[in-house]
């Protein structure tokens, strides 16, 4: 805000690692840690709070706004990430959500990651993003060894040609793999999912809707585009319709003309929701029973 009573904005600074590497960590004195970790094991279960590591993405989504960390990819030394984490658990922490958009492009360095956090003992455990590429069986195996609970995934869509709009840069068959390999390895799995995207078809919505429920998810979690500003989808659609209600971010609602009846995609959205419900309780079932 200027001398005159104007906010204005400027473009965010993408320093580069020398600079960012020589930040002290976070302050994270003056917090009620103790209420924080109240509510967060009420929700969670879990003494959870977050950790960013890396920063930026070096992807190009259609739909995703990267104002705040940028193109540049960049990682700490490991010996600060570890510092960090000390001092989190110094606090009564036991979990952590590893925030970054991109915590497992680098394979060598999460390798490094998870190596020192078995290294260490670090008697915590972790939550993460990550991509549905570059994910092997040794690498998923480590991770969980190294404390890793669960991982959300942006499958997004069950078509490869709603992908390729989103510019997403994976298939769906990398996806599925990505889901069975965590799975496998005894890792949580959480996937997200849009529907509705411009230039979509109605067939490809229902093969979105068929995956979600074919697929061995934890968690699934249903949005529709929200064109943010600075994005190429935001740039095609926006202008179409003035709209300045960000209330509706988490409605089935479009902010643009859409092709799309949002009573129907709400509809099918509940109804897949429903059967994914009904199909967790039947496996989380079978599981208890097999273990009496």
């Amino acid at each position: 805000m200027n001398r005159d009573g104007q906010v204005r904005s400027s473009p965010p600074i993408h320093q580069p690692s020398e600079i960012l590497d020589r930040l002290p960590l976070p302050d994270r004195s003056g917090f009620d840690h103790h209420q924080y970790q109240t509510a967060m094991e009420k929700n969670t279960g879990l003494k959870q709070t977050s950790l960013i590591v890396t920063r930026g993405c070096p992807f190009s989504c259609d739909f995703c706004s990267k104002p705040v960390w940028g193109d540049l990819f960049r990682k700490p030394p490991l010996e600060k990430v570890f510092r960090e984490i000390e001092e989190i658990r110094s606090l009564g922490y036991t979990s952590l959500w590893i925030a970054d958009d991109c915590f497992t492009l680098d394979s060598e360095y999460l390798t490094a990651f998870c190596r020192e956090m078995i290294r260490r003992g670090v008697p915590i455990g972790w939550t993460c993003l990550s991509r549905v590429d570059r994910l092997t069986t040794g690498l998923v195996d480590l991770m969980k060894r190294a404390g890793c609970l669960r991982v959300y995934l942006g499958l997004e869509s069950g078509s490869n040609e709603t992908l390729r709009l989103m510019n997403k840069r994976v298939t769906v068959e990398q996806g599925i793999r990505a889901v069975h390999l965590f799975s496998r390895a005894g890792i949580g799995t959480a996937g997200f999912f849009m529907v509705g995207y411009p230039g979509e078809t109605i067939e490809s919505i229902e093969k979105t809707f068929a995956l979600v429920l074919s697929l061995p998810l934890d968690e699934a979690w249903f949005t529709i585009p929200l064109p943010l500003p600075g994005t190429p989808l935001f740039a095609r659609v926006a202008d179409l319709r003035k709209w300045e209600d960000w209330e509706v971010s988490n409605q089935v609602k479009f902010v643009y003309p859409s092709e799309f009846d949002e009573r129907w995609l709400e509809r099918r959205i509940n109804e897949t929701m429903e059967a994914f419900r009904k199909k967790k309780g039947g496996i989380d079932s079978g599981k208890k029973a097999g273990k009496t």
